[in-house]
């Protein structure tokens, strides 16, 4: 069959003790060396299943491709709350702000990256737009006195319009409302204030970049255009290492019109582009989305994919399907 896939021996020697955090490779290891930026595609459907396999990835990725970067689906806003977790551990953080796909991961995060030099540690990005349940939360936690400015009143009362929204539920038709706030405080020429910087001393670069934050809630590909210009003006200071971006599927494609594709068809990163298509085999009766992510393989591979072992990472490339008929990434990654 065209599809048949072979194992090397180690490996099914090695499934019997198999552990459920680790990602196999088979032979293939070797290829994911030389890329820069890794795109883990998910569908939002599924965040268990997402989230376990992003914390696999990260561990694999951080060890053997020197990934030091996470860039979740998020604005700087949410990515401030997430290192702030990281750095503290303060589990009432965690509650309030409720962090995408959970606090498990966080937490298993949190566990990880404790135990790494501080030159190693995961740092988390976010590009995309900011949503005004992390950024009233980060903008207030900057201040936990509740005290701003005193003797400037005009800027203590929108910074205090703004963080009265943390206790809003999340609601998108209430973003542009409080976009007003956002606009409001650009206006008041904050960020050349040097009150404001002596203020927050390291939470500075964050409150900036979260106030400076061009990436509108608007339909994906626009979005994404934003995302990568952000990412390309600020990587002369993102020196740490490579990046994993965990973003939903469509914006990961290589043959989209997503973050992936901006970058991949830019000739100074092409070759430096790793797009992961996520597999789930999962029984999940009734999923339009499931089968809409499936059927776009070749039956038979995708009928040996679901032979694999959970996490498996699996090469297009190795078995010739890309850059021939299956063209939205180079790699498979299998959850379940």
């Amino acid at each position: 069959m065209r599809y048949v896939i072979f194992l090397c021996s180690i490996l099914i020697a090695s499934l019997k003790g198999y552990a459920q955090d680790s990602v196999i490779t088979g032979s293939s290891k070797e290829r994911l060396k030389g890329y820069r930026f890794f795109f883990k595609g998910e569908s939002h459907e599924f965040p268990v299943e997402n989230a376990n396999s992003l914390f696999v990835l990260v561990k694999h990725l951080h060890t053997n491709n020197n990934v030091r970067y996470l860039v979740m689906e998020c604005g700087p806003d949410q990515a401030f709350l997430a290192n702030q977790y990281l750095e503290t551990g303060n589990d009432s953080l965690l509650e309030a702000s409720r962090l995408y796909l959970g606090k498990g991961l966080w937490q298993k995060l949190y566990v990880f990256n404790s135990q790494l030099p501080a030159r190693e540690k995961i740092e988390v990005l976010g590009f995309d737009f900011n949503r005004y349940v992390y950024s009233s939360k980060a903008i207030k936690y900057m201040f936990p006195d509740n005290t701003y400015f005193p003797g400037n009143d005009q800027l203590n009362a929108v910074l205090q319009e703004i963080t009265d929204w943390d206790t809003v539920a999340w609601d998108m038709g209430r973003q542009k409302d409080f976009s007003k706030y956002m606009d409001n405080l650009r206006e008041s020429n904050v960020l050349n204030d040097p009150g404001v910087k002596k203020r927050l001393g390291k939470n500075y670069a964050a409150f900036e970049a979260i106030i400076n934050n061009q990436s509108p809630a608007t339909p994906q590909v626009k979005r994404d255009r934003k995302v990568i210009a952000q990412l390309t003006g600020q990587m002369p200071g993102l020196v740490k290492g490579n990046f994993l971006f965990n973003y939903g599927i469509a914006h990961v494609f290589l043959d989209g019109e997503g973050a992936a594709n901006i970058l991949f068809t830019n000739n100074e990163f092409r070759n430096q582009v790793c797009s992961i298509y996520p597999f789930y085999s999962l029984e999940k009766t009734g999923s339009k989305t499931l089968a809409t992510i499936n059927k776009y393989l070749p039956s038979g591979f995708r009928n040996e994919l679901g032979r694999y072992p959970a996490y498996s990472l699996v090469s297009l490339e190795e078995k010739k399907i890309y850059p021939g008929e299956f063209k939205k990434a180079q790699w498979i990654l299998v959850i379940k």
